[in-house]
């Protein structure tokens, strides 16, 4: 997991690029549990399951969610608390 700061805001990277479904959303309900405040969860994913499953769970949890597909097998999550 890689931190930038963005206009006050932390945006954590978490490349899940080459993880199965299951290992990318276990590393993403950890890291997003630790979100504060403002910051971001930016989610790099290979896994066309993963890019279905992530979202779903974010959005059950309440948070905001922005899914960009990048190149038909690669996708790009961004989530944050609400």
């Amino acid at each position: 997991m890689t931190q930038i700061f963005k206009g006050g805001i932390m945006v954590c990277r978490l490349d899940c690029l080459g993880m199965g479904c299951k290992e990318a959303l276990e590393e993403t309900i950890e890291t997003a549990e630790r979100l504060k405040g403002d910051d971001q969860l930016l989610i790099l994913l290979d896994c066309t399951c993963s890019a279905k499953t992530i979202p779903s769970w974010a959005r059950k949890h309440g948070f905001y969610v922005e899914m960009e597909d990048l190149s038909g097998d690669q996708f790009q999550c961004l989530i944050e608390r609400q």
